[in-house]
């Protein structure tokens, strides 16, 4: 297995790194890595599979009123990090506010 484009993208845009060649070098080596351990890649393809769905229900909670919308946010945020730890990658800046 490995990385489809879209999930490389998804995983820096959700990391918040900039598209450059350098970050596409920097994250082409950690997935490569992490591919290398089918353990590791099926536990991140995971995590993205959970933020997306995390990001749903956030696009509906943020138009109902008294929603779980701010315990969604942190929620997304942690999957963030648990992508940026599994990768050894920095976040650069929090996607899902705060």
């Amino acid at each position: 297995m490995s990385f489809s484009t879209t999930e490389r993208d998804a995983i820096m845009g959700y990391l918040a790194w900039p598209a450059t060649d350098d970050s596409r070098m920097m994250f082409d080596t950690a997935l490569s890595q992490v591919s290398a351990d089918s353990a590791a890649e099926t536990r991140v393809k995971a995590i993205l599979t959970a933020i997306a769905a995390i990001e749903t229900q956030i696009d509906t909670a943020r138009n109902t009123v008294g929603s779980a919308y701010t315990q969604l946010l942190a929620e997304g945020q942690r999957k963030v990090y648990q992508i940026s730890n599994t990768l050894g990658l920095e976040v650069k800046r929090r996607v899902f506010g705060g």
